[in-house]
């Protein structure tokens, strides 16, 4: 059987592959592609999208590049997520990593939840104006998404990196959402 191999990306300004997950190998024309999508209707998609939006407002993401299978986040970096040892406190590397993976999962059209993750720490997050995170798609699978995301300094230093599993899920699921908050 003919075999594909996609190379990560590493054309962002300072972006080195995390090593993680560098090449992924499947055989040709198996599994989901690029650009193809749930069949959500425009109104669920319409929804899912205002309800990701709001959740990255809330917590200060920002989407910088997002297209099925790769994302690029920034978080700005407030007196309130550092820890009493003067670094921004892991959690918040972790939100920013989960969330960008989402990013780059969600592009495909559906709705997304994390199953699984693997996160290493590196380095401490000191001085840090700005944080970036960049995902790459490890694994594109009907039940299951696996990406790579790197988190860096502005000035580039590498952070943490992690591996995270996305589950795509009914979109129905957001009715029921908007029904609570009534």
């Amino acid at each position: 059987m003919e075999q594909k191999t996609q190379e990560t990306r590493s054309d962002s300004p300072g972006r080195t592959p995390a090593g993680i997950g560098s090449q992924r190998t499947e055989p040709a024309g198996t599994g989901p592609q690029r650009g193809e999508t749930s069949g959500m209707e425009a109104g669920q998609e319409a929804e899912a999208l205002r309800a990701i939006r709001e959740y990255e407002a809330r917590v200060g993401i920002r989407t910088v590049a997002a297209e099925p299978g790769y994302a690029e986040a920034v978080m700005e970096c407030k007196p309130s997520m550092f820890n009493p040892a003067g670094t921004v406190h892991g959690g918040w590397l972790f939100t920013l990593a989960d969330s960008t993976g989402g990013i780059a999962a969600n592009a495909y059209g559906q709705m997304v939840v994390t199953l699984d993750s693997s996160f290493h720490f590196l380095r401490t997050a000191q001085n840090c104006q700005m944080i970036h995170a960049y995902a790459t798609e490890i694994k594109h699978g009907r039940r299951a998404m696996v990406f790579s995301v790197s988190v860096r300094d502005e000035k580039g230093t590498e952070l943490a990196v992690g591996i995270f599993t996305y589950m795509p899920f009914d979109t129905s699921l957001m009715e029921d959402r908007k029904d609570r908050r009534k």
